[in-house]
């Protein structure tokens, strides 16, 4: 089996990180529409046990298209640079740093609704 060059290796990942990068702006468009109930259901309100599970949907969620852009720019980047070397890795780097870093806002966060 041939190897694939980098360029399509590149190709590849772009091509996975874009479809995530869709993704996130349906829910942006969605969210904006439905006047961010999105963001109010699904972000996370710090130190409230019935609201754990939003560590794993606030990653997903944007409080505006700048908000969504400027976070896009960085995961595209280090998103295709990860996906390049390991697609594996990327799906292990993501998962764990949007858990942790979500329960450490739920945990340290003021009160509040932090997306």
């Amino acid at each position: 089996m041939k190897k694939k060059s980098l360029w399509e290796r590149l190709q590849l990942s772009a091509k996975q990180i874009f479809c995530i990068l869709v993704f996130m702006l349906i829910l942006e468009v969605l969210n904006h529409f439905s006047n961010y109930a999105l963001s109010r259901m699904g972000g996370i309100i710090p130190r409230e046990p019935y609201r754990l599970f939003t560590v794993f949907t606030a990653p997903f969620l944007h409080f505006s298209p700048n908000h969504l852009l400027v976070n896009s720019i960085p995961f595209a980047i280090f998103g295709c640079l990860i996906c390049l070397q390991d697609k594996r890795l990327f799906i292990k780097l993501t998962l764990f740093s949007s858990f942790f870093a979500g329960l450490a806002v739920w945990a340290l966060a003021r009160g509040g609704n932090a997306i």
